[in-house]
């Protein structure tokens, strides 16, 4: 109607999902990469909720774009099935025959075959649900069984449900918690804030050919208050806005024209504000009458009782339960008795205890610095530091090393440690709080120099699913053993599995196959992932199961029945505060700072190439390098570009320039200084692309084809540690090693 005259190409405010006119706002990226990141490497399900109109669907199609090639996508669009239903309709989606009468066990038996044949062929499949609060216990139940055809290292079939928040509320059911407890990762979609808004107009009408604004600055602020930021409601609004401005042939949607639209849009969508759920104004005649009537029977008492000279009722200024009549006993007189109306004597229920909560906003705003968390959880281990020492060091201090990474709410319980979690504020903000203690279905947390109790809600929709752990590694190293590792580290482990495990078998020092059959029978006693490797989650919750010296979280919460009412209703209740670190404080373990000489120059084989050999150029450490060793043809203009700022800009923030400026025990070496015998064992690694950004979570490298965050690892062995403006560091075995960005290794 109105795009010839706003000189557009298309309708930009259409409601029907286009990946054309897809906003990637920040939430809407964080939700794409929790839900890839929750399916890969063994993960089998993931949940994207929002409310009606956030853009789930959007997201759901923007989703599909990015999985990998050699992936089987499953659709179901229509979640009103029977478990029946189901497993044919996944048959369809995957192309396999069967026959009307097959039973349950052939239609699974012939899914899991064909998850099998995928997996064989490197093809990876997943199953997306929209609309999935739609579906009903037994089918999700029936999906969880699904998730079980895994191999030892992964989930075969990986199932992304999205839905509505009720989604979230029907997983919370005692008879679903087992397919809750699958889900490795989860986001919850919120409305776009104000500046989002203005960005969203502003992307569509671009998308649909406009060159100038075609609203006002007034109008945007207005549309986005009035529709709080869901981009249907925005959509409908803006769209109705167009028509009405060219209507009256103007250019461009003023306040005037915004107010009108929204009027007409958002009162027809019932989405206009609430009124109150009780209307004073409306009843006031009643409390009128109401205060009168009480007033009139005042004063009838005190007639009845002989005016003045009997004492008057008590004053009930509001009603009260419990209220019974009782008779005097006459008094003896000479006179003929009087007719003594009835005393109303009042019994008081008992007053209700008062709750102290605290404002959300409030927590929030006392709670954002990451630094002070930590320094409450080294105090709960004994250990007292600034907030400034107080970080997540990779380096073992004070027998303690820190786990940082995302996992699911029931593993954090089986840890049973303290943990500072990282929680969702309003528009993205970040906050912290250490997780002390657990309950029936509430958490007890210290934040801001408080101790809060939160329900299980609470801490499902606001905790990001990344927490950071202090642990006790045994011997004081905290990497994983690798299959056929020897050494004392190795007895210690399988010592220890047996004890717990009950086995008599002999102790061995090399870690072998029936070593890692061990810790793969222990991991699923545990509800961990059966891979078989003794890493950093495993040896924490083997350090529980033995109980080792440490803090527990407390278990004696006990929230009065006004304190679970509050809690219930999602507020926050402060409880009084008392001194929770018990244990003697002693000064943590700084990093020592040590002089490192030159480095001489070394003569020896880099596994394939002779660094002194003839006509060859030795390996350059990263502050070396410049453009002229880097061969930038094979990339695309745009990545050049980048690459030649990066190269060509300030190096003050480098590893290596803060490596020079204080040198760490830890000793992070560049890849040229490795020993012929480790570059040997280093595996392959091609890095394709490289991300830094000041926000660690926005960093990342492209891997073999395969994109990696750091945390993650990019090879057999090869932890990736930190990604810097210039060079990536990675751990392999027990070194720290800095590899040049965009290095094929």
């Amino acid at each position: 109607m109105y795009q010839d005259f706003f000189r557009l190409s298309e309708s930009p405010f259409a409601i029907v999902p286009n990946p054309k006119f897809y906003f990637l706002s920040e939430r809407h990226r964080e939700a794409l990469s929790h839900v890839l990141n929750g399916i890969e490497d063994g993960g089998g399900l993931a949940l994207l909720t929002g409310e009606v109109g956030t853009g789930k669907t959007t997201t759901m199609k923007a989703l599909l774009d990015r999985l990998p090639e050699k992936t089987q996508v499953a659709t179901i669009l229509n979640p009103s099935v029977s478990t029946l239903e189901l497993m044919q309709t996944l048959c369809d989606e995957l192309g396999v025959t069967y026959k009307d009468e097959d039973s349950f066990k052939r239609l699974y038996d012939l899914i899991a075959d064909k998850l099998f044949n995928n997996e064989s062929k490197g093809i990876q499949t997943v199953l997306l649900v929209d609309e999935a609060q739609h579906l009903m216990p037994d089918v999700l139940e029936q999906l969880r069984l699904l998730t079980n055809i895994e191999t030892s290292y992964r989930k075969l079939l990986k199932v992304i449900l999205i839905g509505q928040p009720e989604l979230q509320e029907m997983l919370r059911q005692p008879n679903l918690r087992q397919l809750a407890q699958r889900i490795t990762a989860r986001y919850h979609l919120m409305p776009l804030s104000a500046d989002e808004v203005h960005q969203y107009i502003t992307h569509r009408i671009s998308c649909a050919g406009g060159l100038d604004p075609l609203f006002d600055g007034a109008a945007i602020k207005l549309i986005a208050k009035e529709t709080g930021g869901v981009p249907r409601l925005v959509n409908l609004v803006c769209d109705k806005s167009l028509k009405m401005a060219f209507k009256e042939s103007r250019h461009k949607v003023n306040k005037e024209l915004a107010e009108r639209a929204c009027q007409d849009v958002l009162e027809w969508q019932g989405a206009a504000k609430p009124k109150p759920s009780f209307d004073y104004k409306r009843y006031w005649p009643v409390y009128a009458g109401a205060v009168g009537g009480a007033a009139l029977l005042a004063i009838a008492i005190r007639i009845g009782l002989g005016g003045d000279d009997v004492p008057a009722a008590p004053q009930i200024s509001e009603p009260v339960a419990n209220s019974v009549v009782v008779a005097p006993s006459p008094q003896p007189s000479a006179a003929a008795p009087e007719t003594v109306a009835p005393v109303v004597v009042v019994e008081a229920s008992k007053p209700e205890p008062n709750v102290d909560t605290l404002p959300f906003n409030t927590l929030v705003r006392e709670s954002l610095s990451a630094g002070a968390a930590m320094q409450s959880l080294y105090k709960l281990w004994g250990f007292d530091a600034d907030v400034l020492a107080a970080s997540c060091s990779a380096q073992v201090r004070g027998e303690l090393a820190c786990y940082k990474g995302e996992l699911p709410l029931s593993q954090l319980l089986t840890i049973d440690r303290p943990a500072v979690l990282q929680m969702n504020g309003p528009q993205g903000q970040s906050w912290f709080a250490v997780l002390y203690g657990k309950g029936d279905g509430q958490f007890e947390l210290l934040a801001a120099d408080r101790r809060v109790l939160v329900s299980e809600q609470f801490v499902n929709q606001f905790w990001s699913g990344e927490a950071l752990i202090l642990w006790r590694p045994p011997l004081g190293n905290p990497n994983f053993i690798k299959l056929g590792q020897r050494g004392e580290r190795v007895q210690w482990l399988d010592q220890r599995l047996n004890l717990v495990l009950g086995d008599n078998s002999p102790v061995s020092n090399q870690f072998g196959q029936a070593q890692r059959n061990k810790v793969r029978d222990f991991q699923r006693s545990k509800g961990l992932d059966a891979d078989g490797i003794p890493g950093a989650m495993t040896f924490m919750v083997l350090d529980t199961v033995l109980q080792m010296p440490g803090p527990m979280l407390t278990d004696s919460i006990t929230a009065t029945p006004a304190e679970q009412k509050a809690l219930e209703d999602g507020e926050v209740v402060e409880v009084p505060s008392s001194d929770v670190f018990t244990l003697a404080l002693t000064p943590l373990p700084q990093v020592e700072l040590v002089e490192v000489a030159e480095p001489e120059p070394k003569v020896e084989q880099y596994g394939r190439t002779n660094v002194t050999a003839p006509n060859q150029t030795p390996l350059k450490s990263s502050d070396e390098l410049t453009l002229d060793d880097l061969d930038l043809s094979e990339l695309s203009p745009e990545l050049a570009q980048k690459v030649e700022a990066a190269m060509s800009g300030d190096k003050s923030r480098t590893l290596d320039a803060k490596l020079e400026r204080a040198q760490p025990a830890s000793n992070v070496i560049p890849i040229s200084q490795l020993s012929a015998d480790m570059l040997d064992r280093l595996p392959a690694m091609d890095f394709q692309s490289h991300v830094y950004a000041s926000n660690e979570n926005s960093r990342r490298v492209k891997v073999n084809g395969k994109d990696a965050r750091e945390g993650e690892f990019v090879a057999e062995g090869v932890l990736l540690r930190g990604i810097e403006p210039q060079q990536v560091v990675v751990q392999f075995e027990n070194e720290l090693i800095a590899i040049p960005a965009l290095t094929k290794w």
